[in-house]
């Protein structure tokens, strides 16, 4: 019969007991950490191999993702899927606007280029007067299609950047009557508006763009030949603010009417350009909620509609 024990023996027999319990939790735990590590790196191989296909691939190179990867990581592969296919569209319709406009500005420039050299080679006065006219009017073509460029590339940001603000639509469209219509043309173009203010929170330059285009379009395409005046109204209700332009020119037929909204397409008989300011309009609009129609006029004619929500300022 045992009475008495040392503190010493105490001691040890708890520390075997205590190594006795932990050994096998210890090698327990680094069984699990490397089920673990050859667990995470399994299911990460998957996404190495997209990774290494990706990586692999072309700029130009925006097909489907082709590597077999488990059904939980589906979701991401197609998703990615249709991040590229949304790239190659835009890109496709960058590359296509960026070869359109180089056949745009190449037209102008070799016109301005043969026009100057006839006149540096004309003897009669008159005949070099005609071609130094004639170099003026493709200047200015030249220079109205390199200011729609600058104003789709300035559209085609700010429409991704969103930022919009506080202001007086009422103002802001007389500004840009001001800046479009030239002083020898200003009682071609009658502006009025049922407000005295029109607060709006969008953004001021691309709705100032778009008025300036609808406007310059009607003055170019639709006052032709002395045809009458331009006449821009603003008025608004409970739903959306509606800025119509309307002329009395040719108008257009209903085949030719969504037509003209594409880059660069123009309606039937219409005259040359570079065909980007509806274009430009559509955009600004449908970036703040709105839309753009093209409808004919009693009389003859034809009105541009830009009508922006009041739900989404």
């Amino acid at each position: 019969v045992q009475v008495g024990q040392t503190r010493r023996a105490r001691e040890a027999l708890a520390g075997e007991l205590l190594l006795a319990a932990l050994a096998p939790l210890a090698l327990l735990l680094l069984a699990a950490l490397v089920a673990t590590w050859f667990g995470v790196r399994g299911a990460l191989r998957p996404l190495e191999r997209v990774g290494a296909e990706l990586a692999a691939r072309e700029p130009s190179d925006l097909r489907p993702v082709g590597t077999p990867v488990p059904a939980d990581m589906v979701p991401l592969v197609q998703s990615i899927d249709l991040f590229m296919t949304r790239l190659e569209g835009s890109t496709t319709l960058l590359r296509s606007f960026i070869a359109e406009a180089a056949h745009q500005m190449r037209t102008p420039l070799a016109a301005l280029r043969v026009q100057a050299q006839l006149a540096l080679d004309e003897d009669d006065p008159a005949e070099q007067r005609a071609q130094i006219a004639a170099v003026e009017r493709n200047a200015a073509r030249l220079s109205r299609l390199l200011n729609q460029l600058l104003s789709d590339a300035t559209i085609a940001h700010r429409s991704d950047q969103r930022r919009f603000e506080r202001f007086d639509v009422v103002q802001l469209t007389e500004r840009a009557l001001r800046d479009v219509v030239p002083s020898a043309e200003g009682d071609r173009v009658h502006f009025e508006s049922e407000l005295d203010s029109a607060p709006f929170t969008g953004d001021a330059v691309m709705i100032g763009e778009a008025v300036k285009n609808l406007v310059d379009n009607a003055l170019r395409h639709g006052a032709v030949d002395g045809a009458g005046a331009v006449e821009v109204r603003l008025a608004a209700d409970d739903q959306a603010l509606a800025l119509t332009v309307s002329d009395r020119g040719p108008g257009l037929g209903e085949a030719d009417r969504e037509k003209v909204f594409e880059r660069f397409a123009r309606g039937s008989g219409a005259a040359p350009g570079a065909c980007l300011g509806l274009a430009i309009v559509r955009q600004v609009a449908r970036s703040h909620g709105g839309d753009v129609r093209l409808l004919g006029r009693d009389g003859g004619g034809l009105c541009a509609e830009l009508r922006l929500p009041w739900a989404r300022t």
